[in-house]
């Protein structure tokens, strides 16, 4: 079954179009990782400049792997220094009931 993690990541105004850039950038990275499934960056819209960063994976040991590897490393790099602060990974466990394939 599928678990699916969001990281909420709050971007000045002056700075979303470079954190936007760097996350084309980096596309294909994560593709590559065993037990990963999905990626979607959000945009905020309007009354928030939090972006929320969707990942989706076969389950928790491959997220956990990717996580203490060195592509997270440095991907969590690049967020800091783009964002205004980092908030903490909502790590509570929801589960995929309605599939999209």
């Amino acid at each position: 079954m599928s678990i699916v993690k969001i990281n909420a990541i709050t971007v000045p105004p002056d700075k979303q179009e470079r954190f936007e850039e760097r996350f084309r950038g980096r596309a294909g990275a994560v593709e590559k990782t065993e037990g990963f499934e999905w990626f979607e960056l959000l945009r905020p819209l309007e009354g928030t400049d939090q972006y929320l960063v969707y990942t989706r994976w076969s389950s928790e040991e491959a997220y956990r792997s990717w996580q203490s590897g060195q592509d997270f490393d440095h991907t969590d790099g690049v967020h800091r220094r783009m964002s205004r602060h980092r908030q903490h990974s909502d790590d509570r466990r929801r589960q995929v009931l309605v599939p999209l394939h």
